[in-house]
């Protein structure tokens, strides 16, 4: 009963030591006390591996970076070709109101028919 007791204390000694903020983070006791510590790998990353990184995020940028612009260039084209297909409809619009009206007027002349006027 002791030892449970023992224990018991030094479990609630390392909770309240971590409660107070301790610094030794590399450290962690168990129920038991005893403490072994916890190998944390801090070591930069291997030049090359970092350079393969920065080399390859470079290229999918840059990748990206031109699928994006030729997207951009083409929906610019959709923009000027739809822009002229726009006017030529309107044009046409306007010519075939412009017969529509003639054929109406050359209607009204025969007799017994009403047509009522477009628009």
């Amino acid at each position: 009963m002791n030892k449970e007791a023992e224990s018991s204390n030094q479990a609630k000694r390392s909770v309240t030591k971590k409660r107070e903020g301790s610094d030794d983070l590399s450290e962690i006791s168990n129920n038991n006390g005893s403490k072994y510590s916890e190998e944390i790998d801090l070591a930069p990353l291997s030049g090359s591996y970092v350079e393969k990184r920065k080399c390859a995020n470079r290229k999918y940028s840059k990748a990206s970076y031109l699928r994006k612009k030729k997207a951009t260039e083409d929906l610019k084209h959709d923009v000027i070709i739809l822009k002229e297909q726009n006017i030529n409809l309107k044009q046409e619009q306007m010519m075939l109101i412009s017969q529509i009206e003639y054929l109406r007027e050359k209607i009204t002349y025969f007799p017994g028919t009403h047509i009522p006027p477009y628009r």
